[in-house]
């Protein structure tokens, strides 16, 4: 079984760890950066197959991050989970509408994070 690749977008270095972690021991292969500005050259690598963003980034939100990753053709269908302290519904709501596949609100449980990946790889098996 080849393992799925998830790119862990979080400037606070010990939720990323944390996420990584989780990831890791469940058979996921992890990449992970703490800078935006980085994200558009690790996924035009190839090889990601579900980006987890946060949206509280320095430098551009992940809002805005999600619609420039979208905007390129190679990465318009890039499955994205926004795990975000920004609760409010109308976070949730704009996280949505950017083309997110789930929004999570911190601090998200193990169980909660590994639920919701594995849905996604289930509605993205035709990818």
């Amino acid at each position: 079984m080849n393992a799925k690749t998830i790119l862990i977008v979080d400037d606070e270095i010990p939720i990323a760890e944390m996420f990584r972690m989780i990831l890791d021991a469940a058979g996921y292969h992890t990449l992970l950066t703490h800078q935006a500005d980085e994200v558009i050259e690790i996924l035009s690598r190839g090889g990601v197959d579900l980006m987890i963003l946060d949206v509280m980034m320095p430098g551009i939100s992940g809002f805005d991050l999600i619609r420039k990753v979208h905007a390129m053709e190679q990465l318009q269908d890039l499955p994205v989970v926004f795990i975000s302290a920004k609760s409010r519904p109308d976070d949730v709501d704009q996280g949505m509408k950017t083309g997110a596949i789930a929004y999570l609100t911190k601090p998200v449980s193990r169980d909660e994070l590994l639920a919701t990946v594995t849905g996604v790889f289930g509605r993205t098996k035709a990818r």
